[in-house]
């Protein structure tokens, strides 16, 4: 299974009171995230963090990152044993 690694914009909340003014300077958070490929569509990057090694047809931990917040990705290169 392929391994990525996106970049991405994401959303978040803060349950501290700011002053309107202030609030517009507010960015979403750069984050990048390292996990197996599932799938790579035309709306979003789906990954997970685990795989099962006996049983492939599950995985673990689904992330579903939308195309809109991604920068940019890239598919890491294995190397054979």
């Amino acid at each position: 299974m392929e391994i990525v690694e996106v970049k991405w914009d994401d959303a978040w909340i803060d349950t501290d009171d700011y002053l309107k003014k202030d609030s517009e300077k507010l960015k979403p958070i750069r984050r990048t995230t390292v996990g197996f490929l599932i799938a790579d569509r035309d709306d979003a990057i789906v990954m997970c963090t685990d795989i099962y090694e006996k049983d492939s047809k599950h995985i673990n931990a689904p992330m579903v990152i939308p195309k809109g917040m991604v920068v940019n990705y890239w598919i890491w290169e294995q190397q054979k044993d």
